[in-house]
């Protein structure tokens, strides 16, 4: 078995999108969730890594990928990007809701996305493994890759988002030193400093 880790390509989404689709139900298979298999990536990776690949990372084992790690800089930026370049090119591509997922996931798309700025937190992630890579120790070498990559770009915190019902990933963060910045109605804002 060889596991690698690198930035991903365009050549990749479609498995990332699958990976993404796949962990999106609280880090189970979220399938039945959405009527098309590339919507929830629409959010949540695509944008990600068309927008600065140098801040994201996949894993391969044996070149298929089984896990990424997504995310950026500079929310304000990103976010920026996201509702004035990425949206406006796909919205005609997404427009029917089958699911309640669809619509949540389909109004993002058609209206942008709401966001909050943590100023002394600017970087954020998102993290997905399939089940075949998980308990390989691949969650933390992600993580790892993708914070010493922020200090080398000057950086020193990270945050991101976990729903209150994934307690599997609460617990993973907890490990790797995250901490609760904020609670949400949907979960909780986490932080790390380094």
């Amino acid at each position: 078995m060889n596991i690698t880790i690198e930035h991903p390509t365009i050549n990749d989404l479609y498995e990332l999108e699958e990976i993404c689709l796949l962990t999106s139900d609280s880090g189970k298979d979220g399938t039945h969730l959405y009527s098309d298999r590339r919507l929830i990536g629409q959010i949540y990776l695509t944008p990600y890594v068309l927008y600065d690949p140098t801040c994201c990372f996949v894993a391969k084992k044996d070149s298929k990928c089984i896990g990424y790690i997504v995310g950026c800089y500079d929310s304000r930026e990103f976010y920026q990007y996201l509702n004035n370049e990425f949206l406006p090119i796909i919205r005609n591509r997404f427009t029917s809701a089958i699911t309640e997922n669809d619509k949540a996931v389909i109004n993002m798309i058609q209206n942008g996305v709401e966001y909050e700025i943590y100023p002394q937190y600017l970087p954020h992630l998102h993290i997905d493994i399939l089940p075949e890579g998980q308990g390989l120790g691949l969650g933390r070498k992600l993580i790892d890759t993708f914070t010493k990559n922020l200090k080398d770009h000057g950086y020193n915190s990270v945050h991101l988002g976990v729903s209150n019902t994934n307690k599997s990933a609460q617990g993973f963060y907890k490990k790797m030193g995250f901490s609760t910045l904020i609670e949400k109605p949907w979960g909780y804002v986490l932080k790390k400093d380094f």
